[in-house]
């Protein structure tokens, strides 16, 4: 009787913070949408069909809603306010930049070496999000990012997946 009662303790404790911490929390899940943030629809436009398949549009569109929808915005695919539309294009891109190169630093912190500028062409995803009225076709928003193609699908994925929802999250409504 001593131990029946022992482990029925325990399952009570046990039940009791089990149950009140899942309760408390409980709203956290819930995301409402705010009918004054306004509804969009998201479309994709992909010019790159060789290197950005089928399965990379849905990921990067699935990313963008859930963003926008933890945001406060409704999805609505019939008769939105906004109609949001990501552009997705692979091309060459080319950076610039300065880098220094050898040296030590002799006496008083002085440095001794060269700065060499350099120019890079490799691969790139360009992103273009812009969004206009459903009924006006006024343009209202419009952001652009350029980001490295790896040519590793699970890399790309994952990477265009984050910035995706970086833009997403600096659309701002009229």
């Amino acid at each position: 009787m001593n131990i029946f009662s022992k482990l029925l303790f325990f399952f009570y404790v046990f039940g009791l913070l089990f149950c009140s911490c899942g309760k408390q929390y409980y709203y956290l899940n819930k995301v409402r949408a705010n009918p004054n943030k306004g509804t969009f629809t998201l479309q994709i436009d992909n010019y790159a069909p060789k290197q950005i398949y089928p399965a990379f549009e849905a990921e990067i569109k699935d990313a963008a809603i859930k963003k926008l929808i933890r945001l406060g915005h409704a999805y609505k695919p019939n008769n939105p306010q906004y109609v949001i539309s990501l552009s997705v294009m692979v091309d060459s891109v080319e950076s610039i930049g300065t880098a220094y190169i050898g040296g030590m630093f002799v006496g008083r912190s002085i440095a001794t070496g060269t700065y060499r500028n350099y120019s890079v062409n490799s691969r790139g995803i360009y992103l273009k999000a812009s969004a206009e009225f459903f009924k006006t076709k006024a343009s209202v928003w419009e952001m652009e990012y350029d980001l490295y193609y790896f040519a590793q699908p699970y890399r790309d994925i994952r990477r265009t997946r984050g910035v995706v929802r970086y833009m997403m999250g600096k659309f701002k409504h009229k």
